[in-house]
């Protein structure tokens, strides 16, 4: 709810419509809801990011047959602008990156 900027009561509601459309599974007392989607539901795509060590390992054989593979089942998978090397190999810098570009 603080999150959101909304009142906890609010939040509460919402979370109770979930679950009465059948979306959320209540598993009990401290237990976080379990997501519940339907049948006929179209498999989840997910945009995908190819983090490299350099530019020139984009165009390796594997990177080319591993973001076929991602297309292929339904993915959308790209190459950050920057790659490990141009972040120093800090995993915090690439983490700080994605959440302020992406």
């Amino acid at each position: 709810a603080a999150d959101l900027g909304v009142n906890r009561k609010t939040m509460a509601a919402a979370l109770h419509m979930l679950e009465e459309e059948g979306l959320l599974v209540n598993q009990g007392r401290g237990i976080q809801r379990r997501i519940v989607l339907p049948d006929n539901h179209d498999p989840l795509a997910l945009r995908v990011a190819l983090m490299v060590f350099d530019a020139p390992a984009r165009g390796t054989d594997y990177m080319i047959e591993l973001r076929h593979q991602l297309e292929v089942a339904g993915h959308a998978p790209f190459f950050p602008d920057k790659t490990l090397e141009d972040l120093g190999m800090d995993v915090g810098r690439a983490y700080s990156y994605f959440d302020s570009r992406y």
